[in-house]
């Protein structure tokens, strides 16, 4: 569920949030127990808002060293029956 890109025309206005609503429903529908996300600072609240809990974070080691950029991971669990019966925790993957 990366690279969510919005036209700057219709930021601001919930787009995000329907594609992400979107996207959540149809890992769903084709049956996947979690999803996982890597995303920028900046997309932190709006997964909060949907559910999603804090992994960790990560570091965008890109050719240009000085252009080190922070992305945090999130995972929602699309079964919750399932962390019942595995024990995970809202920490593991």
């Amino acid at each position: 569920m990366n690279r969510l890109v919005v036209h700057p025309a219709y930021q601001n206005r919930g787009a995000a949030k329907l594609l992400d609503t979107v996207r959540i429903n149809k890992a769903i529908e084709r049956g996947c127990s979690d999803i996982v996300v890597e995303v920028p600072f900046y997309r932190k609240l709006q997964l909060e808002e949907l559910g999603f809990s804090f992994v960790g974070k990560t570091v965008d080691v890109t050719n240009i060293k000085e252009a080190k950029i922070q992305f945090y991971l999130y995972r929602k669990s699309l079964c919750p029956c399932l962390e019942q019966v595995s024990g995970r925790g809202k920490h593991s993957i």
